[in-house]
Order: C-alpha cells, then structure tokens, then sequence
C-alpha cells in the first residue's frame, strides 16, 4: 500500500505495488458487510467482461486486472485490482478554476468518453448509470511529477520483493471539493505554468513532457486587478493556451 486515492459509501481506493509484476496499480477494498460483498462480486463480473472484450486496450473504458479477498478483524473484503489511471476530468476543472473546459479540449475528450459508451452499450448491452467527471480518468496526470510510474522511482528488483519495501509514490494531489483558497491558487500557478511552458515549445506536446516549476504568472490574473481590455485578453490567453497543451495527445477512460 502506498497512499488513499479515495473513498466511496461501499469501498476504499489505495494505490498499490503490485510486486509480482512490478508495476502501480489501484486497489479498491470493498466493506466486509455481506450485501456489499455480493454488489462486488456483481460487479466483477460486468468488469471481467469488459476487459475480456477488450484485449487490445482501445474501447477507453478501465481495466480490472485481478480480485481476491483479504480477511481483516472487520470481517472479509472483496478487493478490486485495477490499472492505475491518472487524475479525473473534476481535477482538470478545478485547474481551470471551475470556469469551464474550453471547447478544443472539450473535443479532445469527447471521442474517448462516445468510443467508451459506445463499447459498454452496443456490444455489452451494459449501462453505465454513473457518468460524471469524477468518473471520467486520464491515463496518467496532469502533473507528471505526481505519476508514480514518470517519478524516476527505480522498480523493485525481482530479489527485493519480499525483504524490501515498495518503493515511495509521490504524493497525489487532493480531489476533496473543500480545496483552501492557497490551494487553488497554487494549482492555478501550476496550471499557468504549463500553459506557458507549452505555448513556448511545440504548441501541442504530450503531458509527459510538462515541467512543474512555479511560474510567476496566474491564470487567474485577470480576476485579481481592476477589469480591463488588457486583463480580459490574458484571461482568454491563459483559458486558450491551456488547449494547446493540456488536451491535445491525452487519453480518457471510464471508470
């Protein structure tokens, strides 16, 4: 176990080192209770056939990897071996500080999220039911910096996995709703940052190649000073820029 990525009125998510094949995965633990036990077992099984029918990793859709029961003093939890996914499309909100995602980008999401739904409803006859941002995931982050599988964190060698410790996993931003006003303005910086980092360079480079360095700009100047024509053009030149960089190259699946 390496850090709580979130929690939910039936489970728990963790991410996890999954030592026999070296690699991040995210463990969702299931309450011991028995009906939530057999709402799990259901659930595998829709999950199980969703990775069946997608073996070349290309309907969008999250992939169950393995499940096993792990028994606690609480009783016995079915647990969910997932891939790991990077943030969801309610992160990609809040760095554009809740004022929408532009449309470029807002086109770039769409395909991923249609071949998703398409792949559940026509060939599985399964209904999503719960299609919301916070169910919407990139493979990876926004913030490279905070992927595990980019950190530069050496894998566990074949001989280690049993006398060492997994190796750390930098700490992942909150999705809580409450985010501190710091908060915000820290991520709004960041977002900022990638914005003209990516504006300077190709214009559409994937996001593995953003750096995370503070940046003296905001994408929220325009906001923070008296209105003006000056200031309503770099707010529509930070919303914009982030199109060229943010969502062009990502992939999008449904959890």
């Amino acid at each position: 176990m390496q850090s709580k990525l979130g929690w939910g009125h039936f489970s728990t998510a963790w991410l996890a080192w999954d030592t026999a094949h070296s690699r991040y995965v995210a463990l969702k633990v299931q309450k011991s209770k028995q009906h939530y036990s057999e709402a799990a077992m259901d659930e595998i099984k829709i999950l199980r056939q969703i990775a069946d029918g997608d073996l070349e990793d290309s309907r969008c859709v999250v992939k169950l990897l393995d499940h096993f029961k792990h028994t606690s003093p609480n009783g016995s939890h079915v647990c969910m071996v997932f891939e790991f996914l990077g943030d969801n499309m309610l992160t990609l909100i809040k760095y554009t500080d809740y004022r929408g995602i532009p449309l470029p980008m807002v086109k770039e999401i769409c395909p991923h999220v249609l071949i998703g739904l398409d792949y559940l409803h026509r060939e599985l006859s399964i209904i999503h039911t719960d299609l919301k941002p916070e169910n919407i995931f990139l493979v990876s982050t926004i913030d490279p910096s905070n992927d595990p599988r980019k950190s530069g964190v050496p894998l566990v060698p074949p001989a280690a996995r049993v006398t060492e410790p997994p190796p750390r996993a930098p700490a992942r931003p909150s999705t809580s709703s409450d985010v501190t006003r710091n908060q915000q303005k820290k991520i709004r910086k960041k977002a900022k940052h990638v914005v003209a980092s990516t504006s300077e360079g190709n214009g559409a480079v994937a996001f593995a190649d953003i750096d995370e360095s503070d940046d003296k700009g905001d994408l929220n100047t325009a906001n923070e000073g008296s209105p003006s024509q000056d200031g309503d053009r770099r707010e529509e030149e930070g919303i914009g820029g982030a199109t060229k960089g943010l969502g062009i190259g990502w992939r999008w699946k449904l959890n």
